[in-house]
């Protein structure tokens, strides 16, 4: 199989694979568990509880991250807006100044 072949799938295949997989994983896991099954499925539940709160902890810090990066953006833009109009208002002033001079003679 090429390199190419194996990344042409969608992700919904793909999730739906990794999904297929770790449905198996758990079944084996219940299966081969050395506890009993409601021990086993109530450590089962509080790992997924545990797993379930560190992907949102994870998420509300990479969306406050975000909001971060989002108004850093905002400040620069704003910044270069203001120092575009300064150099305009500067270049307009000066071109001002130079229609009223004579030509610069470089001997040429």
């Amino acid at each position: 199989m090429k390199i190419e072949d194996r990344s042409s799938g969608s992700n919904a295949e793909s999730f739906a694979w990794f999904a297929l997989g770790a449905f198996v994983g758990v079944a084996a896991a219940m299966l081969l568990a050395p506890e009993k099954g409601s021990r086993t499925r109530r450590r089962l539940a509080g790992h997924v509880r545990t797993g379930k709160q560190n992907l949102y902890d994870s998420g509300q810090d990479v969306i406050g991250r975000g909001r971060e990066l989002f108004e850093k953006g905002r400040e620069i833009a704003q910044e270069a807006a203001e120092m575009f109009e300064r150099g305009r208002r500067m270049a307009e002033a000066g071109l001002g100044g130079l229609a009223d001079s004579k030509p610069f003679d470089r001997g040429l």
